[in-house]
């Protein structure tokens, strides 16, 4: 079952790869300025310190947790 918390806007990743699909960003909560979108066929992270699009796979913690929030206006 997916979960999404109306006052904070967090969400656990079944939903946040709905946003995903979507064209939209995410981020963990606990991320200060990093973000993920999907580009082509595969998920990319910008970096600010490197100041590009790397590659990403999302780790276990990743996976299962349930503080992904949608970026808006970035």
């Amino acid at each position: 079952m997916a979960l999404y918390n109306a006052t904070t806007g967090q969400m656990d990743f079944s939903l946040a790869l709905d946003v995903l699909k979507r064209g939209n960003k995410v981020r963990r909560n606990s991320w200060e300025n990093g973000y993920v979108s999907i580009q082509g066929s595969g998920f990319f992270m910008w970096m600010p310190h490197r100041e590009k699009d790397v590659a990403w796979v999302p780790s276990w913690e990743e996976l299962l947790a349930k503080d992904w929030v949608e970026v808006i206006g970035d």
